[in-house]
């Protein structure tokens, strides 16, 4: 029913393998400053968001970094996952922010915040400009379904919202207050003068507002915030932004998930109104990660499942 809603049938969680703990925040900053990287075939040496790798046959890499916020999440592990795979072209230098915070690696940068918080993201990439390594782009996956402790069985990384969370702060607040520190602090496209960010929607956001006298309040709500910030996104010049609406998010090794996968997928095949087809969490994933590093100078986006899985084959093909 969202993005969220896989979680509705596993309660077990998908963790980005690289995150169990912080490291400290000044060595961190002085690696970041002062990283090389030698290799009898190739050469990194990163030094800002504009630095480049040499291959051995002297073809330019660029390097991204990019913030992923709620980056242990269901979605957003596999959103880090899919940025540390290495493409012909684009290299990206991870920060994950999370609660639950993490294990720092040579591809990811943990770091243990409440990314629902507004001040959060702000501080974050501040520093990070301060340091003469801005950020080139922000990832969104901050999310609840539900507004209790029965969150931790809906939500696919078992997470428990805190108490008086509502969808409004959680959803709305956290993402416009972080797209507003992107498109201040973040390094915009040399392309469009434009800064990537990405947002993890659902698909009944497209549905027309108070329509259905069935639909319960708590998804109005839901649905409400999301809306919110596609509005705020949309109007924003500043900001390249790039929306998924995925309805039931699975993967294949979550067997409780896959009847309510086949029901969807029925649904959608015979044209029942409302009914997107199910997409896999790797598929969404790579579809914000090829969107926000080679979509420059593409306009604005929001991706049903169709557009999901073609920018997923778009990007798999780039590997």
């Amino acid at each position: 029913m969202s993005g969220m809603i896989v979680s509705m049938f596993s309660s077990s969680s998908r963790l980005c393998s690289s995150c169990s703990s912080s490291p400290s925040s000044s060595r961190t900053r002085r690696h970041r400053a002062h990283e090389r990287t030698l290799t009898s075939r190739r050469v990194t040496v990163v030094v800002s968001s504009s630095s480049f790798v040499k291959t051995n046959n002297d073809s330019p890499t660029s390097t991204k970094r990019v913030l992923v916020l709620g980056g242990t999440g269901y979605v957003g592990a596999a959103v880090v996952n899919a940025l540390t795979q290495k493409s012909s072209k684009i290299i990206s230098r991870v920060t994950s922010v999370s609660r639950r915070g993490g294990t720092s690696t040579n591809d990811v940068t943990c770091i243990p915040a409440d990314a629902t918080d507004p001040s959060t993201t702000r501080r974050i990439l501040s520093e990070a400009r301060e340091d003469g390594e801005p950020f080139d782009a922000v990832i969104h996956c901050v999310g609840m379904l539900l507004a209790s402790d029965l969150n931790a069985l809906a939500s696919g990384s078992g997470s428990k919202p805190d108490e008086g969370a509502t969808y409004d702060a959680v959803t709305r607040q956290s993402a416009v207050a972080a797209m507003d520190a992107a498109a201040e602090l973040c390094t915009p496209s040399e392309k469009d003068g434009k800064v990537p960010f990405a947002f993890v929607s659902a698909a009944e956001a497209g549905w027309q507002e108070n329509s259905n006298p069935l639909v319960p309040e708590w998804l109005e709500d839901y649905l409400r915030a999301k809306r919110a910030v596609e509005r705020a996104l949309a109007s924003n010049d500043q900001i390249r932004s790039v929306v998924v609406r995925p309805s039931l998010v699975y993967s294949p090794d979550r067997l409780a998930s896959l009847p309510a996968v086949g029901a969807f997928t029925v649904a959608n095949k015979i044209g029942i109104p409302g009914i997107d087809k199910p997409v896999l969490v790797d598929d969404v994933a790579a579809a914000l990660v090829d969107s926000v590093l080679y979509g420059e100078g593409e306009p604005d986006s929001v991706l049903r499942y169709e557009a999901i899985e073609q920018r997923a084959s778009r990007w798999r093909e780039r590997m």
